[in-house]
């Protein structure tokens, strides 16, 4: 059934809303289907390439916002070393 719903997709068809649907309601065991399936399809379009981003910490340690989720926030006391906004030339 994966198989089939890739190669569909890989031929410029989409997925009904009830396939997409049943795709969520997977048994554990057919996970890994899934994710061969996902990876074909992806392979296709996008080939075997990988982008690649990374987050910069610009206010090493002087966040003024109080951000319960963020370790730079000012409401944690850290021995994080400090530094000034990063500048970047531009």
């Amino acid at each position: 059934m994966l198989s089939q719903l890739a190669e569909r997709l890989i031929s410029g068809r989409e997925l009904t809303y009830n396939e997409a649907l049943a795709l969520g309601e997977l048994e554990d065991d057919r996970l890994n289907e899934l994710f061969l399936a996902a990876l074909k399809v992806t392979r296709h379009f996008h080939g075997n390439r990988v982008d690649i981003c990374s987050i910069m910490n610009a206010k090493s340690g002087r966040c003024s916002e109080d951000c319960a989720f963020c370790a730079q926030s000012g409401r944690y006391r850290t021995n994080v070393l400090k530094r000034f906004l990063i500048y970047i030339k531009p």
